[in-house]
């Protein structure tokens, strides 16, 4: 183990339960617009954004969620397109999906 990273401190700014018995298996946070992509073994996209307006961040669901085909391994926004989310599933699919932010 490296001494240094032992030492080093992280602090959590914020975390949201969400609501689901599944796994969550990938987050991806678009930086242009602030929203964070979630997704897992019940197949929804969801979408947080952080907001700071009372003086303390706070992840508040933002958007209508996405049902795919099967279980979520995978999601990452385009990072040249900022509206297009890419996501992978269990059953081999590639979903390429614009989302209106």
């Amino acid at each position: 183990m490296n001494v240094a990273a032992s030492k080093s401190k992280w602090n959590k700014v914020t975390s949201i339960c969400v609501k689901t018995k599944w796994p969550l298996y990938s987050v991806s946070w678009n930086k242009l617009h602030g929203i964070i992509a979630v997704g897992g073994g019940d197949s929804e996209i969801r979408f947080y954004r952080l907001n700071n307006s009372a003086g303390s961040p706070v992840l508040e669901e933002c958007s209508r969620r996405y049902k795919l085909s099967s279980e979520i391994n995978c999601l990452t926004w385009n990072p040249l397109e900022s509206r297009l989310l890419a996501s992978a599933t269990d059953d081999g699919e590639i979903y390429m999906l614009r989302i209106n932010l």
